[in-house]
């Protein structure tokens, strides 16, 4: 069955979105009914060598309160190990010349003081750092290096260790570590790094990849993408990212790269343009990689903050996503895509395909309450609650739930679509030449004006959740079928 929607419902009074309380009812409802998604099981954490099996006397270093900036290099120039028991504040960065193992062993702490960065490597060398602090590391652009406030190298790799308070400025990015190889981070704390440039916490550039397992990311910042991380591909497991700012990509940006997010958090992240957790780009590659996201759960991220502006509150993509088994709750778009934005400013405009998945009060300010795309294949899903913009009679209709643009089709299967506004939960543009929706079956609607019990509207035989007219769903009564 195909539906094209020829008129949308007069403008009306629409009550406001679902308030804190509200929303926590209706995510608590969901969980209890099984249908919300994204609590996947932790994986087995990735395994490392101990300090104890390479720290010896010869290269570990006790601090003793004094500038012992010179001494801890003389074990980097000779030894390729250091291994530090205390806290250390360094006058300058420490440098390395061939690859670099550093261990913390008793409450280690590398502090910049706010006046230097920490570790500095060239790009071609391998840096890793296991159970270590790394604080206060400042990169200016005028003194030493302009990117990576505590960590400047290649291939780099981050083991049980903390970044707080790092900041780079002047250069590309990279308020905590920038590398032109790889970044893995496993079972790692960054909060409060900040960066001019891209990458709050972490920058990799030229080409490098971000491998991120087991870690948080909290209150990071940069002026431009990633406020968290920014890399040529990211991937995420089992990790947690929380009140991160940019321009866009509040957490995460990828470029010319794919974004491959599984059983992890993002809540209360922050992009002034384009994806308030998450932007996926295509850069220059004809084919790029498609994102996907399993198992994770966005809440209360924002794209836009100010009025008009801000597409894809929790992810804005030009490359293909998927998305399986993950949660959208209380995500805000200034325009278009309360949840998730496909990126229309490209040659070959991104394909979505949504599975088991839900989406709950999630709110646009023009189009698309949940999803903003141009082609979808979406199914055994639920949508409730989400909103969008008054329809405008004869021009437009914003969709509570979905909005579809350009030409493509939206394959529609086995999803509940359940508003309390009384507005369509489908939308298309007038002007759009093909607004097909296909139906392949046993999708559910409601749009009930009224606010309602989760619990019984969707247990309930009677509920108007298996009664909507096609005016309550379309907004008009004389679909065109086919």
């Amino acid at each position: 069955m195909t539906v094209s929607t020829v008129s949308p419902v007069s403008p009306a009074s629409r009550p406001s979105a679902f308030g804190p309380r509200s929303r926590r009812r209706v995510l608590g409802a969901l969980a209890s009914t099984g249908l919300i998604a994204g609590a996947g099981v932790a994986a087995a954490p990735t395994a490392f060598a101990s300090a104890a099996d390479d720290c010896t006397v010869d290269n570990t270093v006790t601090s003793d309160a004094t500038d012992q900036t010179a001494e801890l290099q003389t074990v980097i120039d000779e030894e390729g190990i250091l291994c530090l028991n205390g806290t250390f504040v360094l006058s300058t960065a420490l440098t390395f010349t061939a690859d670099l193992v550093v261990y913390g062993l008793d409450a280690a702490v590398l502090d910049g003081d706010d006046v230097t960065q920490l570790l500095v490597g060239d790009a071609g060398l391998a840096l890793t750092v296991d159970g270590v602090t790394f604080r206060n590391g400042f990169a200016d652009g005028i003194d030493g290096g302009t990117n990576g406030g505590a960590i400047e190298g290649g291939a780099i790799t981050v083991v049980d260790s903390t970044f707080i308070d790092n900041s780079a400025v002047g250069g590309i990015g990279g308020g905590a570590i920038y590398s032109e190889d790889s970044v893995d981070i496993v079972r790692s704390t960054f909060s409060g790094n900040f960066t001019g440039g891209g990458g709050g916490a972490v920058m990799a550039f030229f080409g490098a990849p971000v491998t991120v397992e087991s870690s948080t990311f909290s209150n990071n910042a940069a002026d431009e993408v990633g406020g968290a991380i920014s890399g040529y591909g990211v991937t995420v497991t089992d990790s947690e990212f929380v009140t991160n700012v940019a321009s866009s990509g509040g957490a995460i940006h990828s470029e010319e790269g794919a974004v491959v997010i599984t059983r992890s958090g993002f809540q209360g992240n922050t992009a002034e343009i384009l994806g308030g957790a998450v932007r996926s780009e295509a850069g220059f590659v004809q084919d790029p990689a498609a994102a996907s996201v399993m198992d994770s759960v966005f809440t209360d991220n924002i794209a836009g903050d100010e009025p008009g502006q801000g597409f894809g509150g929790a992810i804005a993509s030009e490359v293909n996503l998927d998305v399986s088994g993950s949660t959208f709750g209380g995500n805000e778009a200034g325009v278009d895509g309360g949840a998730i934005y496909l990126d229309l400013e490209t040659q070959q405009p991104p394909a979505l395909d949504v599975t088991n998945s839900t989406f709950v009060d999630n709110e646009a300010g023009n189009e698309g309450g949940a999803i903003f795309h141009a082609a979808a294949e979406i199914g055994f899903s639920t949508f409730v609650g989400n909103t969008a913009a008054f329809p405008d009679e004869g021009i437009d209709l914003p969709g509570d739930a979905l909005y579809k643009t350009g030409d493509g089709v939206a394959v529609l299967r086995a999803n509940i679509f359940a508003g309390t506004t009384g507005y369509p939960q489908l939308g298309v543009g007038n002007a759009v030449a093909n607004t097909e929706y296909l139906d392949f079956d046993a999708n559910v609607f409601t749009t009930r004006d009224n606010d309602f019990d989760l619990d019984t509207s969707l247990a309930a035989a009677e509920s108007s959740i298996f009664e909507a007219t096609y005016t309550e769903i379309f907004g008009t009564d004389t679909p065109q079928l086919a």
